[in-house]
């Protein structure tokens, strides 16, 4: 995660708890933070990863995906314009959301929102 020093402002770490952190106090140019709402899976994580960012946009990036260049990050801040996220996608039936560059402020009031839906089965 270092490595993306350059490319971003800042680097939040999301944890599913205060636990899970410690193993990161000793790396300074992480932020650790845990989940917000716990027992949601990955969109928990969301949530508190982007009511703690500061910036405007917000790369996220999931637990499975540590080694993204770069030059892939830089190429999806470019191209968010003025669009709520860019989303990777490998054809149009397979996006990659948990790879994508969100705007920051649009994107937590979508997640709170999401956070406080209810599905229903018909």
């Amino acid at each position: 995660m270092i490595r993306y020093k350059g490319v971003v402002d800042e680097i939040i770490l999301v944890a599913v708890d205060p636990e899970q952190c410690k193993r990161f106090h000793e790396i300074p140019e992480i932020q650790c933070i845990s989940d917000l709402s716990t027992g949601i899976g990955p969109i928990g994580g969301l949530h508190a990863g982007s009511r703690a960012a500061k910036g405007e946009f917000i790369l996220v990036s999931a637990c499975d995906m540590p080694c993204i260049n770069p030059s892939v990050i830089e190429y999806l801040f470019g191209r968010m314009e003025d669009y709520n996220a860019v989303i990777p996608c490998w054809n149009p039936d397979m996006l990659e959301p948990q790879h994508a560059v969100t705007g920051g402020t649009r994107s937590f009031l979508l997640l709170n929102a999401m956070i406080r839906c209810r599905s229903v089965q018909w």
